[in-house]
């Protein structure tokens, strides 16, 4: 593929109210092989107001994802309308906390569901990621508890994300001999590191040396005496607790004797020994992991300002790099969620899962909606530039286009606009794809959208000779020009076999007749032969004297209408008068003049000898009773 069809461009919703238009990017997608690797740019607003662009056109989601969307997608409308209702009674004001909590909590079940049917080991560990990424942002931007809750709500964020450990302590407490099983220290450890200290306290107890040996009673003694802070805690006064407990751990650590290294590692991850912490790093689950448990033991009441220092730090010991740029966009997600840095979440965590832009999309809503991007610059632009690219990924899939179209309509500015476009390019190659279109046309008014699709289907009703269907969507789509030309051929139809070929069709016309002046004609007609057939021959006479009259006929049908007038003209009763016989002869003469002698057969001839007699025998009978 050469470099310059590996460029795709997707800006266009960038027309300023003012007049002002917003600087458009070009945004690439390179591929390398199968996978594209998006990468991020700045994009510059009117306003100067700067939001992160995905390098990528259009992203194909994965069979596996499907479900996920389609899930979300559900939720992402229920939020939209709970906007709405909320916004109706309480005057624009944005979401509680409760509410987006709530729903936040939603959009995390529908990964976890997915992440725990899906079979394929890529799609499951990226949900698991996003699903970790979402749940640390949830709790520190929407459940965010008074201050001294945070350690906590972190120690709950991994055992909930990393459950291994009580499942080995399962597996290893069914045997007999509990303190001989190869990996008894290292799941005291890891309920230590978890800060699940009371189920190491009794794992400990299950060591046979735990009251003969100095060092392990008084470990035990220690983890059973650790301060606990709990939401109805003095922070004061459990701080007091907790720096006496922590100077008697440091104090027995420095001096103590050891007579096993697992004794000296307890110790040293109570006391909050970073060098400990650091070198037992196969007790973690990851570098975050380690900063959550350091913290634990070390500064349980730790401000939110000194976070991000401590997590570069976790990151680069327990990565073993210098600096965060050689970390994967995952690691920097987290990094940048510990420093409060929204926008820099938001864009490490579109290079860092392949999902479309689903997570960015559908957090971003979320906390909009909250009223958490308040300090963020336009976050309205913000918030419907990731709806509007991730619809658009949403609409090149053939299974997920029509979920695409909640997500263009809770756009104001641009949304509408651009389900229209989509919607006039998408192939009607089914049934089920036209009915879908109309369906999501006529709930959004776009009624040019549906003329089109109308047109599209008459045409192929056309080619298909499927004339009634034809005439009704030529009808439906308001096109004259079309509805002109299937009612012409209903016309030569009728002409040559007496009958129209969907006279149900025909019927059910109704208010669409006013289509087209032809379609108009075809359905007076058919009221006309209607009349005739009913018996109701005055009716019928005024309805051929406005078809006369209106001079619409095509040349081809005008001798057929004329001979529709012998049975008026020769009825035992007067139906026509002098005027509207003299008007039937007027438009004879104007025929007879159209034609040529020599064109007309011996029986157009003798029609025409018969019908001038008719007329000439009912204007008579129409003087006489005058």
């Amino acid at each position: 593929m050469s470099d310059s069809n590996k460029f795709a461009d997707i800006s266009r919703r960038s027309i300023d109210p003012n007049g002002r238009e917003d600087v458009e990017k070009q945004m690439e997608m390179i591929y390398n092989g199968n996978d594209y690797t998006p990468s991020i740019l700045p994009l510059v607003m009117a306003d100067g107001c700067v939001m992160p662009i995905r390098q990528a056109a259009v992203i194909s989601l994965k069979k596996n994802l499907r479900n996920l969307v389609k899930e979300a997608s559900s939720l992402f409308a229920n939020i939209q309308s709970l906007i709405l209702d909320e916004c109706c009674m309480a005057g624009n004001e944005p979401l509680t906390r409760d509410i987006v909590l709530k729903n936040s909590r939603c959009y995390r079940a529908v990964i976890e569901s997915n992440m725990n049917t899906t079979d394929c080991m890529e799609t499951k560990n990226m949900l698991h990621q996003i699903n970790i990424l979402w749940n640390l942002v949830e709790i520190l931007y929407i459940d965010v508890l008074p201050a001294g809750n945070l350690v906590e709500q972190l120690l709950i964020w991994i055992r909930y994300h990393y459950p291994n450990t009580n499942l080995e302590a399962d597996a290893m407490l069914k045997n007999n001999e509990v303190h001989e099983h190869p990996s008894y220290w290292t799941i005291i450890l890891k309920f230590v590191v978890r800060g699940e200290i009371k189920m190491a306290s009794k794992l400990l107890k299950l060591h046979p040396d735990c009251e003969t040996n100095e060092n392990l009673s008084f470990i035990h003694i220690l983890m059973e005496k650790m301060p606990q802070f709990t939401r109805n805690c003095m922070k004061y006064e459990f701080f007091a607790k907790w720096q006496a407990w922590n100077m008697q751990v440091k104090t027995h650590f420095r001096k103590s004797v050891f007579t096993s290294p697992e004794e000296r590692t307890i110790l040293g991850l109570l006391c909050g020994d970073f060098g400990t912490f650091s070198s037992n790093k196969h007790l973690f689950e990851s570098w975050y992991h380690l900063m959550v448990a350091f913290l634990h033991f070390a500064d349980p009441l730790v401000a939110e300002i000194d976070i991000p220092s401590l997590a570069f730090q976790s990151l680069t010991t327990y990565l073993d790099i210098r600096s965060e740029e050689q970390a994967k966009p995952y690691d920097r997600a987290i990094l940048k969620a510990f420093a409060y840095d929204l926008m820099a979440v938001v864009q490490e965590s579109c290079s860092a899962f392949k999902d479309g832009w689903w997570f960015c999309t559908h957090f971003i809503d979320l906390l909009y909606h909250g009223g958490i991007l308040e300090g963020i610059e336009e976050p309205r632009k913000l918030r419907e530039f990731f709806i509007l690219d991730y619809a658009d990924v949403l609409m090149g899939d053939d299974k997920l286009w029509s979920d695409a179209v909640n997500y263009y309509a809770s756009c104001s500015e641009f949304g509408l606009e651009s389900l229209r476009l989509h919607l006039e390019s998408k192939p009607l190659d089914t049934e089920e794809t036209r009915s879908k279109i109309i369906q999501i046309c006529e709930k959004h008014n776009l009624d040019d959208v549906i003329r089109v699709v109308y047109i599209v289907i008459a045409r192929k009703a056309l080619t298909e000779n499927n004339l009634g269907q034809a005439l009704l969507m030529a009808a439906r789509s308001k096109s004259p020009v079309l509805a002109s030309h299937i009612a012409d051929i209903y016309l030569k139809h009728f002409v040559e076999k007496k009958k129209f070929p969907d006279q149900k069709a025909l019927d059910s016309l109704g208010p669409l007749m006013l289509t087209c002046d032809k379609l108009t004609f075809l359905a007076k007609y058919n009221e006309f032969l209607e009349c005739k057939k009913r018996g109701s021959l005055l009716e019928a006479g005024v309805q051929l004297e406005n078809l006369i009259s209106s001079k619409i006929a095509p040349n081809f049908f005008i001798f057929t209408l004329l001979m529709d007038a012998v049975s008026l003209l020769e009825a035992e009763m007067l139906i026509l008068n002098f005027e509207q016989t003299y008007q039937v002869l007027v438009a004879l003469e104007n025929f007879a003049n159209m034609m040529n002698e020599q064109t007309k057969d011996e029986d157009v001839k003798n029609k025409e000898n018969y019908l001038r007699l008719a007329i000439a025998r009912n204007m008579a009978r129409a003087m006489i009773f005058a």
